[in-house]
């Protein structure tokens, strides 16, 4: 019985593919493309190419300004430049910043950091503990109880 619902299931499914094949294939002459429609039409995809190989802007920044996901806009930069090396949002020497680390020791040196309030007991309450106590065993059901005879 089993093996001949297993061969009725086995003819359904192909029956399934062959029609799915046929119906993408009928589509696809009338011109059909299967698919999510892209987020970015083809001319935002370049200016968002032309933005970020010109490094006027970050990934963060074009995403921003087209309104999408970063995600979406790495999507459609190109292989070769989205491989390239990590990038921020400001140009050397914009705000005065070096990348010699004795010039930037300094500036953090003058830097303070304010130290945390000290905490109470009171105010953080610990919950009494609601263990209950353990019973005595039971004389019939305990194996190491000894008789009181």
């Amino acid at each position: 019985m089993f093996g001949m619902l297993s061969v009725l299931a086995e003819l359904q499914r192909e029956l399934i593919v062959a029609n799915t094949r046929d119906g993408l294939t009928s589509a696809r002459a009338r011109g059909r493309v299967g698919g999510r429609r892209p987020r970015l039409t083809t001319e935002q995809a370049a200016l968002a190419q032309q933005l970020y190989d010109a490094r006027d802007k970050t990934v963060t920044q074009i995403a921003a300004l087209f309104g999408v996901p970063r995600s979406t806009v790495y999507g459609h930069l190109t292989a070769t430049t989205a491989a390239a090396e990590p990038r921020s949002g400001k140009k050397a020497g914009d705000d005065g910043h070096t990348n010699n680390p004795a010039a930037a020791a300094p500036a953090a040196a003058t830097r303070k950091r304010a130290a945390p309030a000290p905490m109470s007991r009171s105010a953080h309450p610990v919950a009494p503990d609601t263990t209950p106590a353990p019973r005595p065993p039971h004389p019939a059901t305990d194996p190491f109880a000894v008789p009181t005879r």
